[in-house]
């Protein structure tokens, strides 16, 4: 069987190794089945229908260059996107994609298909297809994680302004003010650690986002509290 028609044929298995494969990268958390599935089926989908299309030998050289006409692999960019939400990291991402890659040629060499010319050439066109899938994944995941650190960044430098601007102003007033004025001292020391307090609020709230997009786990400290005054705030 053609390797396009097999991959077609035989969509569902794939997409539950696909599911079965996924479940195990973050083992510490649990996903439905269409969550683990996402956007298999229509990846898969896309790669056999590019393969059908027919190619020349100089646009087979330039697509391996990367230098090839853009294809649509826009499942694959909305997938990169959801596991990023979901708390993957991009290496993650991409064993998703070499697992993917591994099942299809497993399978179908277990069907024993016949292995000629035009079969190889399927084979090749195939992991083409891969590539693909796999370079756009990659490029919207990397290009995600810079808008969001981008922002983070500016965030935090316009929050980190005003109490930078506080602890410098009380500086300039330690500089002019009589040390004997205790209670202007004391008032201006208050005001320093306030504002240092917010600024290092700030870091670690920056270390938390960074320790998320590195795929690291949220640091939480249980503690019983009693919820009622909380329940009443919000009533």
């Amino acid at each position: 069987m053609r390797l396009p028609k097999f991959i077609m044929t035989n969509l569902e298995e794939i997409v539950t190794e696909w599911e079965s494969f996924a479940s195990t990268v973050l083992p510490e958390k649990q996903f439905d089945r269409a969550t683990l599935r996402d956007d298999a089926a229509q990846i898969l989908s896309t790669i056999a229908q590019d393969m059908e299309t027919p190619q020349t030998a100089s646009q087979q050289t330039e697509k391996s260059q990367g230098l090839g006409p853009e294809t649509t692999h826009t499942s694959a960019e909305t997938h990169s996107l959801v596991r990023l939400r979901q708390g993957f990291n991009q290496v993650q991402v991409i064993s998703e994609f070499r697992a993917l890659r591994a099942t299809v040629i497993r399978l179908w060499l277990n069907s024993s298909p016949e292995t000629d010319d035009a079969a190889m050439l399927q084979l090749i066109r195939f992991n083409e297809g891969i590539d693909q899938a796999l370079a756009k994944s990659a490029a919207r995941f990397m290009e995600k994680i810079e808008e969001s650190t981008n922002f983070a960044v500016a965030v935090l430098a316009h929050d980190l302004r005003n109490p930078l601007h506080a602890i410098l102003s009380a500086a300039q007033l330690l500089q002019i003010i009589d040390p004997i004025d205790i209670a202007a001292l004391g008032k201006i020391a208050t005001n320093m650690i306030n504002s240092g307090t917010q600024m290092n609020r700030l870091i670690n709230n920056l270390l938390d986002f960074t320790r998320t997009h590195l795929g690291q786990a949220l640091p939480v400290k249980r503690v019983e509290i009693d919820v009622a005054p909380v329940c009443q705030v919000w009533h």
